[in-house]
């Protein structure tokens, strides 16, 4: 099984996301992004900006993946 990798360029850090499947890179208003509260396990919740209904996908919050305290670690080495 092929991985595929997403990359990410926030702030002055860039990250590669490595997931298993890719359904397609859309635009969307912002205004489109529904509320998940209560879709997402707890820990994945922070990472989540909301859920695109018409288009059945989840929208992730990059800043927030980037922000991650446990990423901060692997970054700065500390």
């Amino acid at each position: 099984d092929a991985l595929n990798a997403i990359v990410l360029c926030v702030e002055q850090h860039t990250l590669a996301l490595v997931v298993q499947q890719v359904d397609g890179i859309e635009a969307y208003a912002s205004q489109a992004i529904q509320n998940s509260q209560g879709l997402f396990p707890a820990h994945l919740a922070p990472f989540v900006e909301g859920y695109l209904r018409e288009a059945g996908s989840i929208a992730l919050d990059a800043r927030a993946i980037a922000r991650a305290p446990r990423l901060q670690t692997v970054l700065t080495g500390h």
